[in-house]
């Protein structure tokens, strides 16, 4: 997220706690599977859109995919 830390492990958890692939997250949040795959390696810095679609997708408050 511009701006903010995003914590790429977070994300890659919370997707694998939920049997979610990284295609089918990528479906969910409207963006390509690479890009999930650059957002779990951290090598990626998501627009806030891109985080709440996350959050969204994964079924958990903004606050617990960034760090503080």
């Amino acid at each position: 997220m511009k701006g903010s830390g995003l914590r790429a492990e977070s994300v890659t958890a919370l997707r694998s706690s939920r049997g979610l692939s990284q295609a089918d997250l990528a479906d969910r949040v409207g963006v390509s599977r690479q890009q999930i795959n650059r957002i779990e390696r951290g090598h990626a810095d998501p627009h806030l859109s891109t985080v709440r679609a996350l959050s969204q997708a994964l079924g958990v408050p903004l606050a617990d995919l960034v760090d503080e």
